[in-house]
């Protein structure tokens, strides 16, 4: 089984601090990622189709879930309300999907089939 890994910013209630954490630790993500990612490898879809099936496993999974958001804003916080913002696993990952595609694709190559990509 491949190793995908991706770290967003994530607040652990029980250790009472914002840690990294693989969003890949979600077995949903993981499941359905792999699932797409060998349909890609099977040639049954095109790489736009790959990326959007992973970043719908991370929309379905980490979005506006208490589980998966922070706050974030200025160092120096006078009016909480108005200076931060929510900011959950599926934002910080919906910018970089393209990073995360690559990275998915490169694992499946290395880890699965062996192959040489270039």
């Amino acid at each position: 089984m491949p190793k995908f890994e991706f770290y967003v910013l994530h607040y652990n209630p029980n250790a009472h601090e914002i840690e990294m954490w693989n969003i890949f630790n979600n077995h949903m993500v993981y499941n359905d990622t792999l699932a797409a990612a060998e349909k890609y490898a099977a040639c049954k879809i095109s790489y736009d189709e790959l990326r959007k099936e992973i970043d719908h496993a991370i929309k379905w999974q980490e979005w506006s879930r208490y589980q998966y958001e922070i706050s974030a804003g200025p160092v120096f916080v006078t009016d909480p309300e108005n200076q931060l913002t929510k900011v959950d696993a599926y934002y910080q990952a919906h910018a970089n999907i393209d990073l995360i595609t690559k990275m998915v694709i490169d694992r499946m190559f290395d880890e699965v089939y062996h192959l040489e990509r270039y």
